[in-house]
């Protein structure tokens, strides 16, 4: 199965899926695909899904990812496509490390995240009423 992004807007935030077998080459083309749905939605707060994501990143992956997405996001911020914007990273062991580096890589680059295994943990940290996704 090919690695994809699938946006579904939902009441209150953007969730958006990424779903297949990891593929470190396309990571450029997923964190693009992110940052539109960001633009094309106008989203203020984004749930990233890798529930259905198989695989595994090194932590050396998680770190060139999380600086090539703050990166990418503070480009799109300044150049005036997007809002500000909250991101919940939900999914499951491995894909969410258990000593979250790569949330602790972007925060310290500025962005506004939070990943968890937790479905419950990831809305509200979105302040999403969670009968609404």
């Amino acid at each position: 199965m090919a690695f994809t992004v699938r946006n579904e807007p939902n009441e209150g935030f953007l969730h958006i899926f990424l779903e297949g077998e990891y593929d470190l080459p396309e990571i450029p083309r997923i964190l693009q695909g992110i940052i539109d749905g960001c633009v094309d939605h106008k989203a203020t707060k984004v749930l990233i899904d890798l529930r259905s994501l198989a695989g595994n990143m090194t932590s050396m992956e998680r770190f060139n990812i999380a600086q090539a997405f703050a990166l990418k996001y503070f480009d799109e911020l300044k150049a005036g496509r997007i809002s500000p914007i909250r991101f919940a990273y939900l999914g499951n062991y491995p894909m969410i490390d258990p000593n979250k580096f790569g949330e602790t890589v972007a925060v310290n680059r500025g962005l506004t995240l939070k990943a968890t295994t937790e479905l419950k943990e990831a809305l509200d940290w979105l302040l999403v009423d969670p009968t609404h996704g």
